[in-house]
Order: C-alpha cells, then sequence, then structure tokens
C-alpha cells in the first residue's frame, strides 16, 4: 500500500499550484474514506509543505481540515469563506 502514497507524491508534485488546489478542493465534504484517500491526502499536504504553502487555514497538527473549498493567495491556502 505504501506505494500508492509515492504514486499520488509523483502525480502532485507534476501538478501546477491551480491543479493542486483543485485535488484539495474535490476531497471537501467527502463522505467516503478508505487507505487509498488517506495515501492521497497525506500525499497531497506533503506536496502543500513541499511548495512552501502557508496551510495554517487547512492543517491543524497532523489533521487536514476538509470542510471548506480554498484558493491560493500568493503561498497562503485560505478558505473561500475567509
Amino acid at each position: 500500500m505504501e506505494n500508492y502514497l509515492k504514486i499520488f507524491e509523483k502525480r502532485f508534485s507534476n501538478l501546477a499550484d491551480y491543479e493542486l488546489i483543485q485535488s484539495f478542493n474535490h476531497e471537501v465534504r467527502q463522505i467516503n474514506w478508505g487507505d487509498f484517500r488517506q495515501y492521497y491526502l497525506e500525499a497531497l499536504k506533503k506536496e502543500f509543505y513541499k511548495r512552501g504553502f502557508d496551510t495554517s487555514s487547512i492543517i491543524e497538527g497532523s489533521t487536514i481540515l476538509l470542510s471548506e473549498k480554498v484558493y491560493l493567495d500568493g503561498k497562503t491556502i485560505r478558505t473561500i469563506g475567509s
């Protein structure tokens, strides 16, 4: 299963910033959960950090918050409601 994390990491590393944000927004308010989604979200979070994005509006500790869609404001990820 760890191979899926590597697959998602490679996929996200090749995306433009706006595509990475779209990938996050696609997951907002989804109710399904599983191993694949866990790897997907972990790889997404790693890519946000790798690009130096301020993720304080969507990540608390090790938890990624999926309650609101976001947009990129420079290097800061902001929720659409803010």
